[in-house]
């Protein structure tokens, strides 16, 4: 990773000579070996030293760059200098064993394009396919970027140098591609096209069946956003109060047909040939890709596919309720007085349990239009009735403090529910404070430990080490204080301190 190769092929070539006689020596002993957990090769037992699998390819690797010798990559000499573009993508090309990126986090990988080498090839565009794509068929090397799943753990990954050019192929082209094959029809079928061109051209295609998500995703990204394999992404800042275009602006001239067309089609068309592949959930998300574009073309599609989405629902386990939640946000936004019909009928019937982390994406028309008389009463029903599975906290597969630092408490019915919350005084863990402003915390309830920031009021009297037996209305009061939904809370203060605080919060949310 730093360079030191003569080092690493010192430690390549003794590794390599000992592997085999603690390979010996373990089985001598009689110990047990693990299966793959691969289904190629889930018969057959892994090596006793099962991270090494890479060694023989890292040892040629160095065996290889000691032969060739030290070199200076192009970036450093000056990558601007080289005025022939085939020359400049070549010697980029050339460099892509001095790739140096580091992991960005764990659990994580590497981000190849952080790398000025990587960087500067998907910056030379179209030009550089062609070699990247004889690079990913043919490039043996290594880059010196290494993966890892967990720093404690003994695998390592040496990336290679070929899916650095997959990572950049794949910027270039801003596409998917399984196979460096498949890459290479995709290119002979569209590299006389512009980029955008390229996505019309997928939209308009029947036979790209496959490809119209990826197109109509594209076409609707916002300018200032830059996406890469493996969910990187850059966004520049965008100016203040003004629109930012879209990656597709271009297309808006096409007609017979145009993009609006086309991704409405797309969203509402059910194959007749085989009614059997038809998915609904891919047409809903065409349908937020169509509200991109055009958002009153896409009002009466939001209708017809809510309409489809609530009935499936009905009549089968297929679950569509964030579809039907965008949808409902998509119709308000053109100004649909039924925006939230559907959107009403269906939530009411929902538990917590039905979903993961995503409580309040499927909540959030509550929390935007907590006046619209349909949305209080579905609130109402949830928050404000006990016998409901949202009645009460927390709900099942909540993680954290999110949900009471919400901006759902713009909701009526849902300070309702926190005036019951405030009113449990069941003990459910502790807080103690670690340095000022800073807590950690152990919830007995919850069976979550963890720590966050805290802002105490300026009579408080907790000091360094200061521990609270906390109770669950407590626990409450400190989230919605951190949240400024209630003034400061004191969870270290004396029971009857806390207790007047509780009352004057429960009086706050009741206003």
């Amino acid at each position: 990773m730093r360079g030191d190769e003569k080092l690493a092929l010192a430690d390549a070539r003794l590794l390599s000579a000992a592997r085999p006689q603690i390979e010996a020596e373990c089985a001598q002993r009689g110990f047990k070996r693990q299966p793959y957990w691969d289904s190629r090769r889930q018969k057959e037992l892994q090596p006793y030293l099962n991270f090494l699998e890479q060694l023989p390819a890292l040892l040629a690797d160095l065996e290889r760059r000691e032969k060739e010798g030290a070199r200076v990559s192009v970036i450093t000499t000056g990558v601007t200098n080289i005025s022939d573009q085939t020359k400049r993508v070549a010697e980029l090309v050339r460099d892509l064993d001095l790739v140096q990126a580091h992991q960005w986090g764990q659990p994580g990988w590497v981000n190849l394009p952080e790398d000025p080498i990587v960087s500067a090839l998907i910056a030379e565009g179209d030009a550089a396919v062609d070699p990247l794509l004889d690079c990913l068929e043919q490039d043996q090397r290594l880059t010196r970027s290494v993966g890892f799943g967990r720093d404690f753990h003994r695998s390592r990954t040496v990336i290679a140098v070929s899916s650095a050019a997959d990572v950049a192929l794949k910027s270039i082209l801003q596409a998917g591609f399984s196979n460096a094959a498949e890459m290479r029809a995709y290119w002979s079928k569209y590299k006389n096209l512009k980029l955008e061109d390229r996505w019309y051209a997928i939209l308009n295609d029947d036979s790209a069946r496959s490809r119209w998500q990826e197109a109509a995703a594209n076409l609707v990204q916002p300018v200032n956003i830059t996406r890469f394999p493996g969910g990187f992404s850059t966004e520049k800042p965008a100016p203040t109060n003004t629109p930012v275009a879209l990656r597709g602006e271009c297309l808006r001239a096409k007609t017979h047909p145009s993009v609006t067309e086309l991704l409405t089609r797309h969203a509402l068309e059910i194959p007749t040939n085989n009614v059997g592949t038809y998915d609904l959930s891919s047409c809903c998300q065409m349908a937020e890709y169509l509200a991109r574009w055009d958002v009153q073309a896409a009002l009466p599609v939001a209708k017809t596919l809510s309409k489809r989405a609530t009935t499936v629902m009905k009549y089968s386990g297929q679950q569509l309720g964030n579809f039907v939640t965008q949808l409902s946000l998509t119709r308000a936004r053109a100004g649909d007085p039924t925006a939230f019909d559907d959107y009403a009928e269906w939530i009411v019937t929902t538990t917590p349990g039905q979903f993961e982390q995503s409580h309040l994406e499927c909540l959030e028309p509550l929390r935007k239009f907590p006046t619209n008389a349909l949305l209080e009463a579905a609130a109402e029903k949830l928050f404000s009735q006990t016998n409901s599975a949202w009645g009460r906290l927390p709900w099942k597969n909540n993680f954290g403090r999110g949900t009471i630092e919400s901006e759902l408490v713009a909701v009526p019915a849902y300070r309702v529910l926190l005036c019951r919350e405030l009113e449990r005084t069941n003990a459910c863990g502790t807080l103690t404070l670690e340095r000022p402003g800073y807590v950690r915390y152990n919830i007995t309830d919850l069976n979550q430990s963890g720590s966050f920031g805290i802002t105490l009021p300026e009579n408080s009297t907790a000091t360094n080490g200061a521990t609270a037996d906390i109770r669950w209305c407590d626990w409450i009061a400190v989230a919605l204080a951190n949240s400024k939904t209630i003034t400061l809370f004191d969870p270290f203060a004396p029971v009857d301190q806390r207790n007047e605080a509780l009352e004057k919060a429960k009086a706050r949310l009741s206003n």
